[in-house]
Formats: structure tokens, sequence, C-alpha cells
């Protein structure tokens, strides 16, 4: 229910976020100046050749992979693996419910299998299909890899910012219309659940870091966002991928905190796909991926 604070309530919350709210929009204006000078937001010159030609078969048939994968059989393999070791049919949730170690290790089953399976399906595709996806700007040259990833790393200067500045300021309007939501995201529950066990989180912080940037880049750009780009113009294209990673992200148990989350994403989103279309490599919102999640798991880790 509603509960807007009054203004005495609203002077105590202020300094809990206008100090974030207005260092991250300093650092936004800063770096987006710098970005813009060294010529960041133009696409270059010599345009990327067009490779979009990825039929919608194809499409569906990587999230199918990854949606049965995450849903019914590592699932249902877990729970076949449960039913072996301990020899019952039944109790399988007040085990989960006492031993959150389990849930951890299921995490890790399910990104792990999840980023293979997306993989292999793509490599069965066919290697014209994996330059589709890799590298649009052709060629496929250590050097030129390690260029665009880095490349994605750099746009963290510019992305990090914007998106902190956004999610403070909604969470900000979202404690002042509302009773202030403690509720966490579902992948910074699934990192906390792990920091007592030093083999979990380990296996955790590889997976958030590695596997599912190259998972979800794989999905959404590399998939998704290339198959647009035939249908649209490559803005209409990166909004759209945006929106659908957003809402991917939506989880019933994160209430209203959602808005913010989702919020967030769907700026991350656009840098990952404004990056995919101007260096023509998945390599580069990779890039940005992974630092934005070592970065993410690390703050959570140290506070």
């Amino acid at each position: 229910m509603a509960t807007l604070v009054n203004m005495n309530d609203l002077q105590n919350i202020l300094p809990e976020y206008l100090p974030i709210i207005f260092l991250a929009a300093f650092f936004s204006v800063i770096n987006g100046l710098l970005a813009y000078k060294k010529g960041f937001f133009r696409y270059p010159k010599k345009k990327a050749p067009s490779f979009y030609n990825i039929p919608l078969i194809y499409l569906l048939g990587a999230f199918l992979v990854f949606i049965t994968l995450q849903i019914f059989l590592v699932p249902l393999v877990f729970i076949l693996y449960f039913v072996i070791q301990s020899g019952e049919v039944v109790g399988l949730s007040d085990r989960i419910q006492q031993d959150p170690t389990l849930v951890g290790w299921f995490n890790v089953f399910v990104m792990s299998t999840s980023t293979l399976g997306v993989l292999f399906y793509s490599w069965l595709l066919g290697p014209q299909l994996t330059k589709m996806i890799w590298n649009k700007e052709g060629g496929i040259g250590e050097k030129r890899i390690i260029k665009n990833f880095f490349f994605g790393i750099a746009t963290w200067l510019v992305c990090y910012p914007i998106v902190i500045a956004l999610s403070q300021m909604i969470a900000l309007l979202l404690h002042w219309f509302f009773e202030k939501p403690e509720v966490d995201q579902v992948a910074v529950k699934a990192i906390k659940m792990t920091l007592d066990d030093p083999y979990l989180f380990g296996s955790t912080f590889i997976c958030m870091i590695l596997l599912v940037p190259v998972l979800e880049e794989m999905l959404f750009r590399g998939f998704l966002q290339t198959w647009l780009g035939g249908l649209f113009s490559r803005k209409t294209s990166i909004v759209l991928t945006s929106i659908v990673f957003a809402l991917f992200h939506f989880s019933y148990s994160q209430g209203l905190r959602n808005v913010e989350f989702i919020a967030a994403l769907f700026v991350l989103s656009c840098f990952l796909g404004y990056i995919y279309e101007r260096q023509g490599s998945l390599w580069a919102p990779i890039g940005l991926h992974v630092f934005f999640n070592t970065i993410s798991v690390l703050t959570i880790v140290f506070s």
C-alpha cells in the first residue's frame, strides 16, 4: 500500500540518495562529454558488412535450448540426483529450505549447462552463423578480439555512472511514495547465499562474471538483436532488444524494485547493443558485461 512520506521523513531519506545521485550524474556528464569528443557516439565511417539474415527458426531454437535447460532438463537432472543420493522421493523442498547451498550449486549448474548448451547449439548451426553473430565486421584475429573486448571495458566508464544515477533516482522515488522496499535483486541473493562457502562462492563468481555475460550476449545481442536488425533500423533493434533483455530479468519476488532493476538494465542493454553495432563484434558487449558484473559482485562482497 502506498504511504507517501511527509516532508520531515523526506529530509531524512534524501541524504541517503542525493550524494550518490549527484556524484553519479556529475561523472555521467564528464565521462559522456569526453566520450563524445573522442567519437564514441559515432559509428565508424566504414560500415560493417550486413549479415542480417538469421532465420527466425534459428532465433527461436536458441531460446528454446536455453529455456529447456533452465526450466526442464537441469531441474530434472538435479531432482534425480537428489533422489538417488538420498533415496527419498519427497522432501526436496524442505531440504532446499534447510540447505541454501543446495540452491547455490543448482544455480551454478544451471548457468554452466545453459551457456554450454547455447554455445553448442550455435556451433551446430555452422561457421557462417558464428561469423554472423560474433564478428559482423569480418575477421576474427586475436588482436581484433582483444581490442573489442577492452573497448567494452572502457565503455563501463560511460555506462556505469548513468545506470547508478538512474537506479538511485528511482530508488528515491520508491522510498518516497512507498515504504522502502528492502528486497535484493535475484542475482544479488544468489551471490549472498554463497559467501559462507568459498568453493561455492568461487564457482558462482566465475559463472557470474564469465559464463552469464557470454550466454546473455549470445542470446540477446548475437541472436535477437541480429535478427531484429534485419527487420528494423539499428536504433530500433537496440531498443527492442533492450526492452526484452530488461523484462527478462523481472521477478515477482523483487516486488516494486523491479521498476528500478528493469530501468537500469534497459540502459545497460542499450549500451551493450550500441557497442555491438558500433564495433561489429560480440566481444565488445561481452567485455562491458564481464566488467559490469565483476564490479557489481565485488561491490556486494565488500559491502
